[in-house]
Formats: structure tokens, sequence, C-alpha cells
């Protein structure tokens, strides 16, 4: 939790109860990120190596005009792509979150990435209307004919603000423990109801979260967001 919390910046304080978000600090999420980030930083670096060498070659080495102009154009490249390519490294090794929540025993903070920048949301615990889990299954069109079934589990609070229903969308979290904490303490703490709906109808692309929601039915909740994961993420088909 603390890395969260540092990662979201936000102070410690003893009445936090979790923190989660979509991309934590350390967490096998991130292995792409860095295997990605290995990469772009490995073709960076030769880009930066080809660009010295072609410095060095174009003032030691006599060319006629066009070759000139040639190596020339060949360097400016080189060093464009060396220096995008190492920005996207280590951005991939430090990516940015989407959304950070912390729940605190009276309320709930809310970060959420729009424009480049974070956005805050707070919200009293007593204005939370719902709790909600939503499992989506949807079809996705590939390349070479193929078709996709994707998976996806989301956590949605829905609560009043300024007489209006408003909700906050969790999706593509990075692990279950924090969320599940949090579904525990609003529903058994908190008696905030718990809703749960399972869409599979082969939409041919992802439906809208606010749409499936409507479909929500009030139920238990069974203690941990693992045990409504049926099955893998994406399977494809022929």
């Amino acid at each position: 939790m603390e890395s969260t919390l540092k990662k979201a910046k936000v102070p410690y304080r003893s009445d936090i109860i979790t923190a989660a978000t979509d991309k934590k600090l350390s967490s096998g999420k991130r292995i792409s990120n860095i295997i990605l980030g290995f990469f772009m930083l490995g073709i960076g670096l030769y880009g930066l190596y080809g660009a010295l060498y072609g410095l060095v070659a174009l003032f030691t080495t006599p060319f006629k005009l066009v070759m000139g102009v040639l190596l020339i154009f060949a360097i400016v490249v080189m060093l464009l792509l060396g220096a995008f390519c190492i920005y996207a490294a280590f951005r991939s090794f430090s990516p940015k979150s989407e959304w950070f929540i912390i729940l605190y025993q009276d309320k709930i903070l809310y970060k959420y990435r729009q424009d480049q920048s974070y956005r805050e949301v707070v919200i009293e615990i007593n204005d939370l209307c719902k709790c909600m889990v939503m499992h989506k299954i949807w079809m996705s069109k590939l390349l070479k004919g193929r078709n996709a079934t994707q998976y996806d589990i989301s956590v949605h609070l829905e609560y009043m603000e300024n007489e209006e229903k408003q909700v906050i969308s969790l999706e593509q979290m990075d692990g279950y423990h924090e969320l599940n904490r949090l579904i525990r303490y609003l529903t058994a703490d908190k008696d905030i109801p718990f809703f749960y709906v399972e869409i599979d109808k082969g939409y041919n692309e992802k439906p809208d979260d606010l749409e499936v929601l409507k479909d929500a039915e009030e139920t238990d909740f069974l203690g941990g967001l693992k045990r409504y994961q049926k099955v893998s993420s994406i399977h494809y088909h022929r």
C-alpha cells in the first residue's frame, strides 16, 4: 500500500485502509513493459552509436557532395530515432497509472489521469449507493480473419453528487487483493449494497459499461474478485 500511496503522491495516514491502482510500481503486469523498455533502449543506443559513427566518418573521410548530404541526412535520422527510442524506453520502465483509489475510514479519494495530469474526486462513504462487479465477455476481430473472445472484470462504485448519480469505473486492475479489501470494507462494515452482473451475449465489440450495469442484480460478495474470473482474459478462435 505504501508504494501505491507514494506513486499517487498521497501522504500516509493511519485511517487509510487500502489503496489500489491499475499499475503498481512492482507487479507481474510490468514484465512486458520492462521487456519492451530494454528492447527500445537497445534500438536507441544502436541509433546513437550509428549517428556517432557517421559523424566521425563525416569529418575523417572524404565524400562527394551527394554522399556527404546523404550521410548528414542519415546521421540526423539516427539521432532522432535513438533519442525517441530511449525516451520510449524510460516511459516503459515507469508507466503512468490511469487511476488510483484510496479508501479511508469515512471517504474515498479517486485520482484519474486526464489531459496528462491527475484530477481528484473525494466521495464520502455515506454518499455511496452501490458497489458493483462486472464480468463482460465480447468478441473482437483480429488479423488473418481470427476472432478473439475477451473477458474483463471491473469494479464500479455508484454515488450521489449534487442529487445526481455518478459512477467510478476501475478497470484493468493490478491485482485483486487491494480491491477485495475495499469491497469487503464497504459491503461488510458500511453496509453498502453489492451488485454483480455477467454479460455474455456475443457482442461484436466491447459493450458500454453504463448500459451493462443496468442489468446488475443485488447479491452477496463472494469474498474475492478471483472467484468471478472463470476464464482467461483472451481466447482466440480461427
